[in-house]
């Protein structure tokens, strides 16, 4: 079974590129594109990564970030946060991998088999 990654991100044309990417990598992309679907999507799904936008609709990325980390179904799960913030930015909210905002797909595909082994 492929491994199912949930895409939170309101950018359109990003979200599919990265949808195209993981297709062909094998993985099964989900797709999420406001902060009040989130939990919604991770209960309806079996997810085993997150690829969360630093800004999404308004919202602070962060916060989602720290929502899913204090959550006890959602702690362990791996979250690749994707922003324009800065290491300093994120002191204390500790996503499991980061990339700036402005990413190529094959650095987003090796952070994701770091995280997610065969």
């Amino acid at each position: 079974m492929s491994k199912r990654i949930l895409i939170v991100e309101d950018n359109e044309d990003l979200t599919e590129a990265i949808e195209m990417v993981l297709h062909k990598a094998g993985y099964e992309p989900l797709i999420c594109r406001t902060y009040n679907n989130i939990f919604s999507c991770l209960f309806r799904n079996n997810v085993d990564l997150v690829i969360l936008d630093g800004y999404l609709n308004g919202y602070d990325g962060r916060q989602i970030l720290q929502q899913l980390k204090q959550h006890s179904s959602f702690k362990d799960l791996p979250v690749i946060f994707a922003s324009v913030m800065t290491d300093e930015d994120l002191t204390g909210y500790k996503p499991d991998a980061t990339l700036p905002k402005v990413y190529g797909m094959n650095e987003l595909l090796k952070k994701i088999h770091d995280l997610l082994p065969a």
